[in-house]
C-alpha cells in the first residue's frame, strides 16, 4: 500500500493526469456497464432494488447514482439513454 503525503506525489504517480476526470470517466462506464445488464443479472437486481421502509433523519446520503447522474448534467450530456444499447 502506497501513502500519498500530498498532492504533488499524488500528481508524480498519476502523471499529471486528472485522477477527478478519470475517477468521473470510470464511473460513467460502470454506470453503462450495468445499464446494458441484462435484468436477471444479480448487479442489475441490487441497482434498481429499493427498500421498503426507510427511516433517516438530516440531510438524505448522497449515493452512487445521484453522482452519474450530476456527471451527465456537468458534461451536458442530454442522450445518455440512447447512448446505452440494452441486452435484455
Amino acid at each position: 500500500m502506497v501513502w500519498i503525503e500530498s498532492y504533488e506525489q499524488l500528481n508524480r504517480l498519476t502523471g499529471n493526469k486528472n485522477i477527478i476526470n478519470d475517477i468521473k470517466a470510470q464511473r460513467l462506464a460502470w454506470f453503462g456497464h450495468v445499464h446494458r445488464m441484462p435484468n436477471n443479472n444479480i448487479v442489475k437486481k441490487i441497482y434498481e432494488w429499493s427498500p421498503a421502509l426507510t427511516i433517516s433523519l438530516g440531510r438524505p446520503n448522497n449515493r452512487w447514482e445521484d453522482d452519474v447522474k450530476s456527471d451527465i448534467t456537468r458534461m451536458k450530456i442530454a442522450n445518455w439513454k440512447s447512448c446505452i444499447r440494452r441486452s435484455d
